[in-house]
């Protein structure tokens, strides 16, 4: 403990043995607390000094700079290993004391003055003599009677440097007989360099999560089966009814355009969909590397069966439809997380960073309550508090009430994030830095660019639609320095638990081993939790991939060049046999059509049955989220069955462990002070006895494993059968058609092309390359449709 802080000894004086100074003394008005003082249950006695008249024995700096605790200050140490950890708690986290529990006496000595107030004819240093004297005398006649004696005495003051407030103390060592001054070392001062070279490493450096969250790849999809559509393309798009591809999303379909390279304005064709260039969110697909269950899916799931928006698992009619975009009652779920989340983060540290930069903490009425006008600086602090506070709310209002409210944030950010990706690089590895200094300003400069060259007359739209594009990047930044400030006040308060500890060893050793046992049971049934589906997960895949493997082969044999990111198509024929009843899962015998739709942002999009296996350019294999999710619903032998259910099981076996260790912890806690067990013997056998079950499970029963699924009986075939070959919407990239014939006095099309005509430097800001060409995900940001 010694190494905690330097200590410079400065040998003052020894002091004598008197505690008076000319005509003035000081006295206790009650000898009774003596006995309490030293009473053994205390390490720390923390004695605040008052004069008998109630005047506060503070001061404004002096000659010295010294501005002292409000009021007097001593610390009485039964223990000197723990006096250097007290002082540096006292120093840093005075201002959480009163959210831990410290193993200190507190107590407000009343002194009396003989003649009455003549410490105010005194000077601040002979005042602080007198106190010190009186002290050191009474500490050195109690220790003689005590069984538990004190070994230090300090006091702290604050000292001026610069309009920065440094704190210092003066203990007396009573073994010794002298006084020293006791200041931070280097290594506390390094302790802070790191933690906010750290806080600053995670804002600039760290990946996003909704990069990989919100991140997209292209897969190319060749139909089995022919996909009639009907085409035109027409400079009014408003006299047809269909979807309609606008002009931007048309310039970037390359294949789209050469195939509509020789079709003539407003004629209606018959044409073949060839292939399909599939652009797929990261979200809604999984492979073995990623985790099956989270807490984001998780959440999730909750909030779709609040809202009422969960799905059965079968597909029906609502899958061909146009998506109406989630309920009112999902967003606002969404809302209430993303705020619960930033308050928990962000809000506990604003009363901490403004204590440290208010004018006056006597007004705030802090525990150590530090009289000093420039503690760290007002105009600063000020200042810090301001942008802090403008910060948060930019953050609630542009993600919340904006980009989550109007569901538009998953677009906007997997554009942002896919903005001028390379080719050899995963989303996944853009960083914050990166995305500040060279997506947003390509983003702010296309999206301004677009609308000054735009001959729109909806100035409203374009307005709103500017206001979007440059809050998304502000939003991000908000959020992430937020991040910091939360990731900083974390830290501190893991500094704080750490040293709560180390002063209380005595009272604190069977509580650590309590929270180990438990940490060590949480992990234990997580584990099992997420273990029992991705094992399902991975049998699953490779069944996927086994019953395909004469499509997926020929695509593994080609060269890393000529590999491209594919999609595969489940049939009736795949799946040996068709169905017996078309009716099966909702789905009538009119619906097996495929349907070529767009969503509520003006995205194309494909609805299609048996797209369930997806394979990249590095050989990796993905499964449809929703189709892994109704295969885990199924009853059959090897299916974990409802996440739900399987959540609600794990914590019914949590809190039976938790049960059984609160009863473990009063019985040793009982059975130690009867037998006069040391507190680390007590820790020891209460951490070893909490594990037996944990040991018994893992090591005596760990054959007992998750059951495999059993891909080869007829009932899990029949089940694969029904899933596989479900409905499920996909937005479309490109489009590669084949004309067939010409269609005359028609008004209805599937897709319609708007043809109109736009400026040149507009039509030179499309995209660079066709996302057939592209190898992971690189796609350059569309443009934004409201509806």
């Amino acid at each position: 403990m010694a190494a905690v802080l330097t200590i410079s000894l400065l040998i003052l004086k020894t002091v004598s043995a008197q505690s008076d100074i000319g005509d003035c003394s000081i006295g206790l008005s009650d000898e009774a607390f003596k006995l309490e003082l030293f009473s053994d249950a205390f390490s720390i006695l923390q004695l605040d000094l008052e004069i008998w008249d109630n005047s506060s024995l503070h001061s404004v700096a002096g000659d010295d700079q010294l501005v002292w605790y409000k009021p007097s200050r001593w610390y009485l140490l039964h223990d000197q290993h723990l006096s250097h950890i007290l002082l540096m708690f006292n120093h840093y986290y005075g201002f959480f004391k009163h959210l831990l529990y410290v193993n200190t006496l507190n107590t407000k000595l009343e002194l009396q003055q003989n003649p009455a107030s003549c410490l105010e004819s005194l000077s601040e240093k002979d005042k602080s003599g007198l106190i010190r004297s009186w002290m050191v005398n009474n500490i050195q006649a109690l220790n003689n009677r005590s069984n538990n004696p004190v070994s230090e005495i300090c006091t702290g003051f604050i000292t001026n440097r610069n309009g920065f407030g440094e704190v210092q103390y003066k203990c007396f060592n009573v073994e010794k007989g002298v006084w020293y001054d006791v200041r931070e070392d280097g290594w506390m001062l390094c302790l802070q360099i790191f933690i906010i070279l750290l806080t600053i490493g995670i804002f600039l450096y760290f990946p996003t999560h909704i990069v990989q969250k919100y991140s997209s790849m292209y897969f190319q999809f060749s139909p089995k089966s022919s996909i009639p559509i009907s085409v035109v393309r027409t400079h009014n798009p408003e006299s047809y009814n269909g979807v309609i591809i606008q002009q931007d999303d048309f310039g970037k379909m390359k294949q789209l355009q050469e195939s509509v390279l020789d079709i003539g304005p407003d004629t209606i064709y018959q044409t073949t969909v060839n292939q399909v260039h599939l652009y797929v969110p990261s979200r809604k697909i999984l492979n073995t590397h990623d985790e099956a269950v989270n807490m984001s899916t998780l959440f999730n799931d909750f909030a779709k069966f609040v809202s009422g928006t969960s799905s059965d698992g079968c597909g029906g009619l609502d899958r061909t439809q146009t998506s109406k975009g989630p309920t009112k009652c999902f967003i606002g779920l969404n809302i209430i997380k993303t705020i619960a989340v930033y308050m928990f983060i962000a809000v506990p540290a604003i009363p901490l960073v403004y204590s440290l930069f208010t004018e006056d903490l006597e007004s705030l009425q802090i525990t150590d309550q530090l009289k000093s006008s420039n503690h760290i600086g007002p105009n600063w602090g000020k200042a810090i508090i301001g942008i802090l506070v403008f910060l948060y709310i930019l953050q609630v209002i542009l993600h919340v009430f904006i980009l989550i409210t109007w569901n538009i944030l998953p677009k906007e950010i997997t554009r942002l994030m896919e903005f001028n990706i390379t080719k050899n690089e995963s989303p996944g590895q853009l960083s914050i830095i990166r995305l500040l200094k060279h997506q947003c300003p390509k983003f702010f400069n296309r999206t301004i660019r677009r609308v000054e060259l735009s001959r729109s007359k909806d100035y409203l739209l374009l307005l709103l639609t500017v206001v979007i594009k440059i809050a998304l990047p502000f939003t991000i930044l908000s959020k992430y320095a937020i991040i910091t400030i939360g990731i900083n006040f974390l830290m501190q308060v893991l500094c704080i638990f750490v040293i709560d500890i180390l002063i209380n060893m005595s009272s604190m050793l069977s509580i650590v081993s309590l929270s180990l046992a438990i940490l060590a049971y949480l992990w234990d049934i997580s584990g099992r939790f997420k273990d029992k589906y991705n094992i399902f997960m991975d049998d699953l895949i490779a069944h996927v991939l086994l019953s395909k493997e004469n499509e997926v082969t020929p695509e593994l044999h080609k060269s890393s060049s000529q590999q491209v990111n594919t999609a595969f198509q489940y049939t009736q024929n795949d799946v040996e046999e068709d169905f017996e009843n078309n009716d099966q899962c909702g789905i009538e015998e009119g619906n097996n059509q495929v349907v070529i739709g767009d969503d509520k942002h003006g995205n194309i999009q494909l609805t299609t049955r048996g797209i369930a296996l997806f394979l990249d350019r590095f050989d990796v294999p993905y499964v449809p989220y929703n189709f892994f999710r109704n295969m885990t619903r199924v009853d059959c032998h090897g299916c974990p069955g409802r996440i739900s259910a399987s959540l609600w099981t794990s914590f019914i076996d949590l809190i039976r462990i938790l049960i059984f260790l609160f009863f473990l912890l009063i019985m040793f806690m009982a059975f130690g002070d009867a037998l006069n067990l040391s507190p680390s013997s007590q820790m020891f056998a209460t951490l070893v006895t909490s594990v037996i079950p944990l040991a018994l499970s893992s090591f005596f029963y760990s054959k007992a494993k998750c059951p495999r699924l059993d891909t080869q009986s007829i009932r899990f075939k029949n089940l694969f059968r029904e899933n596989v070959v479900q409905f499920e919407k996909w937005n479309v990239a490109d489009l590669k058609l084949s004309i067939s014939n010409r269609i005359q006095g028609r008004r209805d099309v599937d897709l319609i092309i708007d043809d109109r005509e736009m400026d040149p430097v507009t039509i030179c800001s499309r995209s660079r390359a066709s996302p057939a060409n592209y190898k992971l995900s690189s796609r350059d940001e569309p443009s934004l449709v409201l509806v």
